[in-house]
């Protein structure tokens, strides 16, 4: 009796939890908005992504070239990789910034390409995988270290 009422009380902690995650995700694959190659909006509510610094709108590669954008190439590549996809962002976990979140494009970590892609640097505390992302994205290079390398 002891081990049924435990398993019930386990099986009714799991539902809560699983239901409190679900209330914080928000899921669409429409009314998805860009502010730069780090934040995106979904029915006007903001979403910074977690673990990333992508670079500011008007700020240069290349200072001396001053021709290419990469804050606007960075958004241009978080658009290119949301494109047509259902997004779903939900709190980042532990230790990020309460206000940042963990956005999936079809399951893939935005967060994570941005990085993969070059057009974002991870933060001190990223996982160590987008640390290792973002060395191969410096030494192909890809993103940002291409033009900048220029």
């Amino acid at each position: 009796m002891i081990s049924r009422g435990l398993s019930l009380t386990l099986a009714s902690v799991v539902v809560l939890i699983s239901a409190t995650a679900q209330a914080q995700q928000i899921v669409s694959n429409n009314d998805v908005g860009f502010i730069d190659g780090g934040t995106l909006t979904i029915k006007g509510k903001s979403f910074a992504l977690y673990a990333i610094k992508a670079p500011q709108l008007g700020s240069y590669c290349n200072p001396r070239l001053k021709k290419y954008d990469c804050g606007l190439i960075s958004k241009s590549s978080l658009m290119d990789m949301s494109a047509g996809a259902t997004i779903v962002c939900s709190r980042a976990p532990a230790p990020y910034n309460k206000d940042k979140y963990k956005c999936l494009s079809d399951g893939y970590d935005l967060s994570e390409g941005m990085v993969y892609t070059g057009w974002a640097t991870p933060l001190e505390t990223a996982p160590d995988l987008f640390k290792k992302l973002a060395r191969e994205a410096k030494e192909k290079p890809r993103g940002m270290w291409r033009i900048s390398a220029q």
